[in-house]
């Protein structure tokens, strides 16, 4: 009985922390937002915001699932992690390649040629985001919340 105390209490601590965490990322995300918005001027702002919607599409591939599928694994093991690990880099950065042969393109298409850099910068956010999927995962499936 004391066991089943326990477990809960952990299960309750790690998810004050993970929702501190999740408070903490969008607080950021908040303050980021509002300073660019203070420093750039509104066109320049709505470029932004564009490239941001490209980024959040290809982070919808990024975050495909192979991070959930090792939390719920019942015996994922180091190679599992190691192998998805691997399988995310390579993946975001045939997903950058393609962004980054595309922003001419997508500049055109918009008649703005000063996104090409700017889609370019921005979007090394995908390969970043496929390096922390897999700690992610590990850190969820061994209930370490405080580390986020």
């Amino acid at each position: 009985m004391c066991h089943g105390m326990d477990n809960k209490k952990m299960v309750l601590i790690n998810m004050v922390w993970r929702f501190a965490e999740r408070v903490g990322a969008q607080g950021v995300k908040l303050l980021v937002e509002i300073i660019l918005a203070r420093l750039l001027l509104p066109d320049d702002y709505g470029l932004i915001a564009l490239v941001t919607v490209f980024i959040t599409i290809l982070n919808v591939f990024v975050n495909s699932g192979f991070g959930n599928a090792l939390i719920q694994k019942k015996d994922a093991d180091d190679l599992d992690f190691s192998s998805v690990f691997w399988f995310n880099i390579v993946w975001c950065f045939f997903l950058y390649i393609i962004l980054f042969s595309t922003a001419p393109y997508i500049a055109a298409y918009y008649e703005r040629q000063e996104l090409v850099p700017v889609i370019r910068v921005l979007g090394i956010q995908v390969i970043v985001s496929g390096i922390k999927n897999v700690q992610q995962a590990y850190i969820s499936r061994t209930l370490q919340f405080r580390r986020f």
